[in-house]
């Protein structure tokens, strides 16, 4: 699938990393717009006048934790994905930033060209993650108790193929089923795991254990 016309925000309040950012984006083809802010106000004030395909989000910024603002972010575009890029690796705070609604969680050192090939997977369905987070993610998966798998086997399958990014139509293909049906079965999977979300079911099968990242 090809990428077009990606509208970016990115919200950073360092000069050196936003001016990269900037600079790293506007050079690819399938990018249509950067917008930089500095400051969570000025984050509410950009997504209150303009639509995003992608958000770049600190997280420690001078009017607060960015963090707290996912829900209201993905209640105001919530076909924004929302890659948090910081220095931070907090244990807790990668889980709230996902529980929060994040797509994707990245630190700073990752490299120029694995963050445009994870920033391409994140806006192509996936759910980009650093190799220490994944580490992190997964240790705490391993520390815990593992409940039943609550889905049915084609409802699993589906689940499965979603943490490979593949789309609603890539799916219906692969499964010999309608794209309606696929729908049907997406709305299951939330409804049983209590989620809202593609990265909120993934996250939640895998914390609980009966889903592997890895097949």
């Amino acid at each position: 699938m090809e990428l077009v016309e990606v509208n970016c925000l990115v919200v950073e309040d360092d000069l050196q990393i936003t001016a990269y950012l900037s600079a790293l984006l506007s050079e690819q083809s399938w990018v249509k717009s950067v917008t930089n802010v500095a400051t969570l106000v000025d984050a509410e004030v950009a997504l209150g006048s303009q639509c995003f395909d992608l958000i770049l989000l600190d997280v420690s910024l001078p009017d607060g934790s960015s963090i707290e603002k996912i829900p209201a972010y993905k209640t105001k575009q919530p076909n924004s994905k929302i890659l948090i890029f910081t220095q931070h690796e907090d244990e807790e705070m990668v889980l709230t930033a996902f529980s929060n609604g994040a797509d994707g969680y990245l630190v700073k050192s990752t490299q120029q060209e694995e963050l445009l090939s994870m920033i391409r997977s994140q806006m192509l369905g996936g759910t980009p993650m650093s190799p220490s987070i994944a580490g992190y993610l997964l240790k705490r998966i391993r520390r815990i108790p593992s409940p039943k798998n609550p889905l049915s086997d084609r409802e699993y399958q589906v689940l499965k193929l979603l943490t490979k990014g593949c789309s609603y139509d890539e799916i219906a293909e692969l499964m010999t089923v309608k794209k309606t049906t696929v729908a049907t079965y997406i709305r299951r999977i939330y409804e049983k795991l209590g989620v809202r979300n593609r990265t909120e079911a993934i996250f939640e099968a895998s914390h609980s254990g009966w889903l592997s990242l890895g097949d």
